[in-house]
């Protein structure tokens, strides 16, 4: 608004008598935040649980790819997670601002082959351009919590992690589940879990 106060404006108040000066009221103190941060600040976005849940996904299809997971159930495991992830991606509509924003890597990564084997360039493009777009689900929140810790647990697992504290918290999220979904709903949808039975036994 800076812009329009430094306009002459001539003859405002009368012929010949133009405007001399101009008057800025700072209430929320611009002048002195950017003179002590001429670039700004970059912002922290606040990823959703949706935007969670796709990059833990994506976090174990890359895990799964190295050479001590290529056995029968944990290759099963992975095809059924990139299925997941690209029916995700393919939902984006392409008319939309949003999307159209990030279109190279929404084209890119609905290749599967793509996702033959993923890099750590690739993840970063996933989780900088594909994540924030996709459309969440009107699933159970609560469900969606459960599925987003027992995602979390297997990723530790995967990675060595030490996964004690989400492990100590299976328990009383169910609890918490099954009183607060009235219909069970979160509980009749089949854990990630149980889709990989040697999981745990595979990774000590």
């Amino acid at each position: 608004m800076i812009g329009r106060g430094t306009r002459l404006c001539k003859d405002l108040f009368g012929a010949g008598q133009d405007k001399t000066h101009f008057l800025i009221f700072d209430y929320c103190g611009n002048f002195e935040f950017f003179r002590e941060n001429p670039k700004g600040i970059e912002g922290k976005a606040v990823e959703s649980l949706t935007e969670r849940l796709f990059n833990a996904k994506i976090e174990i299809i890359k895990e799964l790819q190295h050479l001590q997971y290529q056995e029968e159930e944990y290759i099963a495991y992975r095809n059924e997670l990139i299925d997941e992830v690209l029916t995700e991606i393919n939902k984006l509509n392409e008319e939309n601002f949003r999307v159209r924003q990030h279109i190279q890597y929404v084209h890119k990564f609905k290749n599967r082959a793509k996702w033959d084997s993923l890099t750590a360039m690739d993840l970063n493009e996933i989780k900088e351009h594909i994540s924030p777009l996709i459309v969440p689900l009107n699933d159970d929140e609560f469900a969606k919590r459960f599925d987003l810790l027992m995602y979390t647990i297997e990723l530790a697992k995967l990675q060595t992690k030490n996964a004690t504290k989400p492990i100590r918290s299976v328990i009383p999220e169910t609890h918490r589940l099954q009183s607060l979904s009235a219909k069970s709903s979160a509980l009749t949808r089949r854990p990630p879990t149980r889709r990989f039975p040697n999981f745990y036994q595979a990774n000590g």
